[in-house]
C-alpha cells in the first residue's frame, strides 16, 4: 500500500476515532444549553476525559461558572441535529427546543441528561 500525504487540516479524520458529543450545561441562572464536540479524549483509566471548548461560547461560560456538564453520545439518527447544534449559539437559541431534544434532571449534577443519548455526567475536581 502507498503511502497518501494528508494535509494538515485533515489529519484528525485518522487521528480522532471518537464520536462527536454533545455537551450538556446549565448556568448558574438555569439556563441550560448544548454544543456539539468533536476533539475529546480519554486521558485516564479512572474516567477523567478532556474536552475542547472554545473560549467565550455560552456553554464555556456555564462550565466555568459551575464546573459541571453531561457528556451525551448521540446515535446516527441524532446526526443532523448534531451538526445544526454546532453551527448555532446558545447565546441566541434555545437548543433543546429548537432541534427536538428532551432535558432530563440528572441526579448527580445541575447540568441536563439528554434523553435521546447515553450521557456521563461530570464534575470538577475541587
Amino acid at each position: 500500500m502507498a503511502w497518501k500525504q494528508l494535509p494538515g487540516d485533515k489529519a484528525y479524520r485518522v487521528l480522532e476515532a471518537g464520536p462527536t458529543i454533545l455537551v450538556s450545561t446549565r448556568n448558574a441562572a438555569g439556563r441550560a444549553d448544548l454544543m456539539t464536540v468533536g476533539f475529546h479524549m480519554v486521558i485516564s483509566h479512572e474516567g477523567v476525559l478532556a474536552a475542547v471548548v472554545s473560549p467565550g461560547d455560552f456553554s464555556q461560560r456555564s462550565l466555568a461558572e459551575t464546573g459541571e456538564c453531561v457528556l451525551g453520545v448521540p446515535g446516527v439518527d441524532l446526526a443532523e441535529q448534531v451538526v445544526d447544534i454546532g453551527n448555532c449559539s446558545g447565546f441566541d437559541v434555545d437548543k433543546f427546543e429548537r432541534f427536538g431534544l428532551t432535558p432530563k434532571k440528572g441526579n448527580h449534577v445541575a447540568a441536563p441528561l439528554v434523553e435521546e443519548c447515553l450521557r456521563r455526567h461530570l464534575q470538577r475536581r475541587r
